[in-house]
């Protein structure tokens, strides 16, 4: 049982470690609300999704470059 008043976050296991590390750079409270803005403004911009996606399209295929390039050598 984690005690409240001293919250360990690296034990706290039901969070990712990007949570975990953000919670620590951030403080808890603060990465929550800028979790929920992020999270309204995904659901209210249709070009911040758009550019969310092709931005995730662009970093999967630089990955794929890298893989096929190692495979090469």
């Amino acid at each position: 049982m984690v005690n409240d008043k001293h919250h360990n976050f690296k034990q706290d296991e039901k969070a990712s470690p990007t949570t975990l590390i953000m919670r620590q750079y951030y403080g808890n409270e603060n990465w929550k609300l800028r979790n929920e803005k992020t999270k309204e403004r995904y659901k209210s911009d249709p070009e911040y999704r758009e550019a969310i996606k092709l931005k995730s399209l662009l970093n999967y295929y630089k990955r794929k470059e890298q893989r096929m390039l190692k495979e090469e050598v």
